[in-house]
């Protein structure tokens, strides 16, 4: 899943640089931060289906889905791997009723056995937690289904110009959220002990202990 961007995009010679995950390092120019996840995640000979929220009748969102799904056609055909691009169109506006009909649709789209794979970079500031939201079904209530990667892209600008890109895999994120939820489920007497050891532990592995 991502999310076709409301504003006029283009990829100049800058790549995504790969912060915490090396899968996702891409070093073809692109402001379309689903590519370095499709080339870090997705292989020979397997087949994908790529969600694109896209605001209905919004200029920008339209021509940037079609971009990006020629972009990832591409990439796929590169890679050896089959896919199929497919427009979500949601409303342009910020009503619960839009939010939860986008999340309705959303998870009518995950099924048993699925792998995820999620890219929240553009799009209005709750789809990002509806993106989330249709994840947590996923993992929880379908049956083997797994997060793969959840991915965060930005610019970096120096004096107003733009001069780097960089690419997060924050899956982590997610993850820490399904223990918390585990937590609570246990009644864990000192959860935030849990807590401190699991990122004591995450520490200890990125320094390579």
């Amino acid at each position: 899943m991502t999310i076709a961007p409301l504003q006029h995009v283009e990829p100049g010679d800058l790549a995504y640089q790969a912060t915490n995950n090396d899968r996702l390092q891409y070093d073809v120019p692109t402001c379309f931060p689903v590519l370095p996840l499709i080339h870090g995640y997705v292989d020979a000979g397997e087949a994908i289906e790529v969600h694109v929220l896209t605001t209905d009748g919004h200029k920008n969102a339209s021509e940037n889905y079609l971009e990006m799904e020629r972009k990832i056609y591409e990439l796929c055909q590169q890679r050896g791997a089959s896919c199929s691009v497919s427009k979500i169109g949601i409303s342009f506006n910020e009503t619960i009723e839009t939010h939860l009909n986008t999340f309705k649709t959303l998870i009518g789209l995950i099924s048993d056995g699925d792998t995820l794979l999620v890219d929240i970079t553009f799009g209005s500031k709750c789809l990002p937690i509806i993106m989330m939201m249709a994840m947590n079904y996923g993992y929880r209530v379908c049956k083997d289904c797994t997060v793969d990667c959840l991915v965060y892209g930005s610019m970096d600008f120096r004096d107003g110009h733009p001069f780097g890109r960089r690419i997060f895999d924050i899956t982590s994120l997610f993850l820490m959220d399904q223990i918390v939820n585990e937590l609570a489920k246990s009644r864990n007497k000192n959860p935030m002990e849990t807590i401190e050891s699991i990122l004591a532990m995450n520490t200890r592995i990125k320094d390579g202990e």
